[in-house]
């Protein structure tokens, strides 16, 4: 149970935002704040909440997913996380700004939202980090 008293956060919004009805009129949701206010516990709180009402999400990790993307292009299977990444309600990327420029964080969600075609010519667009 998140503390509401503790952080400055409004219980109201965030009660109404797990009933997912901001899915209904296609709406973005981003949460912003410092490290350890919340961010990541608030956003799986509201996707358990809409998987329990019939959605379907997935939650990456942004260096994770990246890395995936990179494996798929690298084997010639461009495409099979945008498919599932597709057939989604909705999808929380976590931690974009702490590895990706704003750019970078443009096309990742170019990559994951426009489907097949896109990531079949991503292969040059993936964010290369050290390791990858």
């Amino acid at each position: 149970e998140f503390d509401f008293e503790v952080a400055e956060i409004n219980e109201t919004l965030i009660r109404d935002l797990a009933t997912g009805d901001f899915l209904d009129h296609q709406r973005n949701l981003v949460l912003v704040g410092g490290t350890g206010t919340g961010k990541t516990h608030l956003a799986v709180s509201i996707a358990r909440a809409c998987i329990r009402n019939g959605r379907r999400g997935r939650f990456f990790n942004v260096v994770d997913l990246v890395n995936k993307l990179d494996a798929e292009a690298r084997a010639e299977r461009q495409g099979r996380t945008a498919d599932l990444i597709s057939r989604l309600d909705f999808l929380i990327l976590d931690e974009p700004t702490a590895v990706l420029t704003p750019q970078e964080t443009d096309e990742l969600l170019a990559i994951t939202t426009s489907g097949r075609a896109a990531a079949s010519a991503a292969r040059s667009r993936v964010p290369r980090f050290p390791g990858s």
